[in-house]
């Protein structure tokens, strides 16, 4: 317990020390750039859901296009 209390310590001085705000979700939102074209990026964060989703999808297509490396998605040839 006194671990995690050091831990998320630590995780506002360094969100703090980077000039991030921690949202109610849990996401880090950056610090508003000069010109909204400049960020390509969704205005929200993604959450950790999210993330693990595109973690388990990124696995799952490697471990598919590793054990069958024939079917590269060129099927023309």
């Amino acid at each position: 317990m006194v671990t995690a209390l050091r831990k998320a310590v630590r995780l506002r001085q360094v969100m703090r020390g980077r000039d991030l705000r921690i949202a109610v979700s849990g996401c880090a939102r950056a610090p508003v750039a000069d010109h909204p074209d400049a960020n390509p990026v969704p205005c929200r964060g993604l959450t950790a859901r999210e993330l693990i989703g595109m973690a388990q999808a990124a696995r799952r297509y490697s471990q598919r296009h590793a054990v069958d490396p024939e079917r590269s998605g060129s099927a023309g040839e």
